[in-house]
């Protein structure tokens, strides 16, 4: 009966440190997948801001081609008002 007793308490004893270990990952699951969340709306908000910066140097780089464009044109006035008509243009645009 004793021999009995000891493997029971043996075997409640590991399965003790089973549901601890169990307790735990559990645990360490959560926290992953919370930081996981995190850096995912991270990663959206720097995708964001990458697009943004995208569309501002596609702008700069039209302003430039325009800028050019308008020095091209000179003094004539049809010209220069073509060029800032699609200056304002791509400002609308983008």
């Amino acid at each position: 009966v004793d021999a009995l007793r000891l493997r029971l308490e043996e075997k409640e004893s590991f399965l003790n440190k089973k549901t601890k270990q169990l307790q735990d990952l559990t645990e360490e699951k959560g926290t992953l997948a919370g930081e996981i969340r995190d850096m995912k709306d991270m990663l959206e908000v720097k995708e964001r801001k990458i697009n943004v910066l995208q569309k501002k140097v596609g702008v700069m780089t039209r302003i430039i081609i325009i800028g050019q464009s308008v020095e091209i044109c000179g003094t004539d006035q049809r010209a220069a008002i073509d060029c800032l008509s699609l200056f304002f243009l791509l400002k609308i645009l983008y």
